[in-house]
């Protein structure tokens, strides 16, 4: 299980593979993403726009903010 797989999913940008793991399944997905250069573009289009707009990469900086700004509420401003 990969964290980011929904965002391949909810995207478009390639597939996921479901679980259970099926070795048959991914030899089939990865024979068809090979022989198809157009869904490639697609996909790859898709990625670099979804990239160029989401944050996924700062989540936990922006936590760390949210938690101290809380913080600093219940405690005043420091000194």
């Amino acid at each position: 299980v990969c964290g980011y797989s929904h965002y391949i999913r909810d995207n478009n940008c390639g597939v996921v593979i479901t679980e259970p793991f099926d070795q048959e399944r991914l030899n089939q997905q990865l024979a068809s993403m090979l022989e198809s250069d157009e869904q490639r573009a697609t996909w790859k289009g898709k990625a670099l726009e979804f990239a160029d707009n989401a944050d996924i990469y700062s989540l936990h900086q922006r936590a760390a903010s949210v938690i101290v700004k809380a913080a600093s509420r219940q405690t005043g401003p420091s000194a």
